[in-house]
């Protein structure tokens, strides 16, 4: 950049930073206005219980709007002099891009914890009873898979697993099967895994449990499939 355009690029760099933040404000506040207003005027209605909306909230979605690396990257990737067909403004794209990503992890990053603690916001668990439903009903589904199977001594280690998340709704637990009869557990868990991942998958279509709770469980859900896999399971590795 010339010395004489970094005072008409810093200017303008500063008024799409503001303009980044007033606009998810003025977005989402009304939203929340809406929505507020609906729940005191018909009830509240919502598919599974969860938390609902409040002025606290909405300020918090509306401050949390961080920028990150894929803004950056994205100002990057367009055409510079050298590929031939240069882009116009690029550079100023590029600060533009820089500030805003700056601005809202600095400024916006630093003051939403006490943001949240002026507030007074609290978790009200919601995601944390979807996990355990959502750790019951797919290990319901694994038993009804192992039903009716002749399980050995390590398979029914398996089976005791999936009753005792059916009782606490705890984290699973990877399941190491020694002896020959590996290859058949590992045939057996795989497709206990296929349907707590269909079982899973039906639960978030009906609404029962959010994106939140999905996401954390299909997690899980990937690493007993992996444990299931004889490529990286360290009793079979040489």
């Amino acid at each position: 950049m010339q010395d004489a355009d970094w005072r008409t690029n810093i200017f303008f760099a500063i008024a799409v930073c503001a303009a980044v933040m007033l606009v998810r404000i003025v977005w989402w506040m009304p939203y929340n206005a809406i929505a507020r207003w609906k729940m005191r005027r018909f009830g509240v209605r919502t598919p599974r219980p969860m938390l609902l909306p409040t002025v606290g909230s909405g300020l918090v979605i509306s401050w949390a709007g961080m920028r990150g690396i894929v803004t950056v990257a994205t100002a990057l990737a367009l055409p510079d002099v050298a590929s031939g067909t240069a882009f116009p403004y690029r550079d100023i794209i590029i600060l533009t891009a820089f500030c805003v990503v700056l601005r809202t992890l600095v400024v916006q990053g630093l003051t939403l914890g006490p943001l949240l603690r002026r507030l007074d916001l609290h978790d009200d668990g919601s995601v944390e009873r979807e996990m355990k439903l959502a750790r019951a009903e797919t290990a319901r589904s694994a038993l009804r898979v192992l039903d009716g199977e002749s399980l050995q001594d390590a398979a029914q280690i398996l089976r005791r697993d999936y009753e005792a998340r059916i009782r606490s709704g705890e984290r699973p637990v990877s399941i190491q099967a020694p002896g020959p009869e590996d290859s058949n557990l590992a045939a057996l868990q795989r497709r206990a895994v296929s349907a707590q991942r269909q079982a899973l998958m039906d639960l978030r279509a009906r609404r029962v449990i959010g994106d939140d709770a999905f996401h954390a469980a299909e997690e899980e859900i990937d690493l007993l499939e992996l444990t299931a896999d004889a490529r990286i399971r360290p009793d079979t590795a040489t």
